[in-house]
């Protein structure tokens, strides 16, 4: 067995769900190359298309910060919709993904607990950005609205984002790589990259900034 999943059996000894992720291992891991791992406690349909070029977690090996015990989480690709996985992700337990247009997801992001995501148009998520948890990220208003043709427009996340927990991020919106936005905000305008953003709504207070 590969290095890599050696360390792997490490951590799920260390895990606060073992029994949940072993059996998650040894189940999905043979069937998918080791490229995919679902928990048990993740509802899984695809009726679209999902380009994994790397290894997706849902709710393997998650991370337990704002989880809540008995929320299950979900996974659906609709017809129309198109996953892209590009390199190592992990979505955690208690997310609710809902794919009826694109959604790419770029290496080393991780999405906390009970975060929604739904896309009829395209999100796409850049490398190694963490998302916290209860989180709302939407393309789509579900609604027209006064003279608007469509409801709907797309979400641009870049590299190294971080977003506070709580935070809303809304149709149209692009975020720059490297900003921070802090939590509880309501993101409906598009954020300079290396900034940090906050409020309702979320506007800059603090330009030409890093983060760890």
């Amino acid at each position: 067995m590969p290095k890599s999943f050696l360390k792997i059996l490490k951590k799920i000894f260390k895990s606060e769900n073992q029994f949940d992720d072993f059996f998650t291992f040894i189940i999905w891991g043979p069937l998918t190359n080791f490229k995919f791992f679902k928990s048990f406690y993740f509802d899984f349909k695809n009726h679209g298309e999902i380009e994994n070029r790397g290894r997706l977690y849902l709710g393997f090996l998650s991370n337990q910060m704002g989880f809540q015990p008995k929320s299950r989480g979900v996974f659906r690709v609709y017809k129309t919709g198109k996953v892209q996985i590009n390199g190592f992700v992990r979505i955690a337990k208690g997310c609710k993904i809902y794919v009826s247009g694109n959604l790419r997801i770029g290496n080393g992001t991780y999405i906390n607990p009970n975060t929604l995501i739904f896309t009829r148009e395209k999100i796409h998520i850049g490398e190694h950005c963490a998302i916290s948890w209860d989180c709302q990220i939407l393309d789509d208003d579900f609604h027209l609205v006064g003279t608007n043709p469509k409801s709907h427009k797309p979400i641009i996340i870049g590299d190294k984002v971080l977003i506070g927990s709580k935070t809303t991020i809304l149709k149209g919106v692009t975020i720059g790589s490297g900003t921070i936005i802090g939590s509880g905000s309501v993101v409906v305008k598009s954020i300079p990259p290396n900034s940090i953003a906050a409020g309702n709504p979320a506007k800059v207070i603090q330009s030409n900034t890093t983060w760890k």
